[in-house]
């Protein structure tokens, strides 16, 4: 973890979080369904110096949530819809942390994660992401959300940025490079294949008002690629390279893969 904490604790940590997820989709209208879920899990951090003055620690301890989310849901059914999607995806969610239910915390999150899939021409598509948040109650000193890495901020590394509340955009533009390649390789089948450049930029805080001046950039390529396994299961994996425009961030790989069942 990085970055400052509500309490001005300034070192960078590794924390760990242990616990699971369970929950339950039930569609409501022809494009769009409701999930709840319950969520339950320890954190305790692994190497901050405990020299440092208590009120300047992580926080430990554990937090459980019930959440319920809206989704919806409008992709177009396509052959290359799980690497190169086209359409709309828009969740609204909330969660509630309370002690009722097992928790050492008492807070309400709310988030809003939209997602654009513009088609272009011939398979190419600009894909566009906006995502906002913000926590209200006593919730963890390290802050409610956490950006950076390979999911949004890929220029800044995993959990870069911290508070109780966020922003984020992206901008991304994805082509083809390689249509019905079927190829093999031993047990794996090689479909299709895809490139794409994008431009990151989002921030999260604990203190004032949103401003896109204080927002972080970072720009990038990589490439996307569909396959099987045992010719029937699929395996979608993602090569990219980031920089994030602070002078002192190198250039970032990120390697994804996704199995679907």
């Amino acid at each position: 973890i990085e970055g400052p904490n509500r309490n001005n604790l300034t070192d960078d940590y590794w924390e760990r979080r242990r616990g699971g997820i369970v929950g339950a989709g039930f569609p409501i209208v022809p494009v769009g369904y409701l999930l709840l879920d319950y969520e339950a899990y320890f954190v305790d951090d692994i190497d901050t110096d405990r020299d440092i003055n208590p009120p300047n620690l992580p926080d430990d301890g554990h937090i459980a949530t019930c959440g319920a989310s809206l989704m919806h849901y409008r992709i177009k059914p396509t052959l290359d819809m799980d690497i190169n999607p086209q359409g709309r995806r828009v969740i609204l969610s909330y969660a509630l942390a309370d002690e009722s239910y097992g928790s050492d915390f008492n807070f309400n999150e709310y988030a809003l994660d939209w997602r654009e899939y513009i088609p272009l021409y011939k398979r190419h598509t600009l894909a566009l992401r906006a995502m906002g948040g913000f926590c209200k109650g006593h919730n963890l000193s390290q802050g409610a959300f956490l950006l950076g890495g390979m999911e949004n901020l890929r220029g800044y590394g995993y959990n870069s940025f911290r508070g109780d509340k966020m922003g984020f955009w992206s901008a991304e533009y994805r082509f083809p490079i390689l249509q019905d390649m079927g190829k093999k390789l031993s047990f794996f089948y090689l479909d299709r294949l895809y490139g794409m450049v994008f431009m990151d930029s989002g921030t999260a805080w604990f203190q004032g008002k949103l401003s896109i001046g204080n927002f972080d950039t970072d720009a990038g390529a990589g490439i996307r690629l569909k396959s099987f396994i045992f010719y029937h299961i699929p395996l979608n994996m993602e090569l990219s390279l980031a920089h994030g425009f602070d002078d002192y961030e190198d250039v970032r790989p990120w390697l994804g893969m996704t199995v679907v069942f």
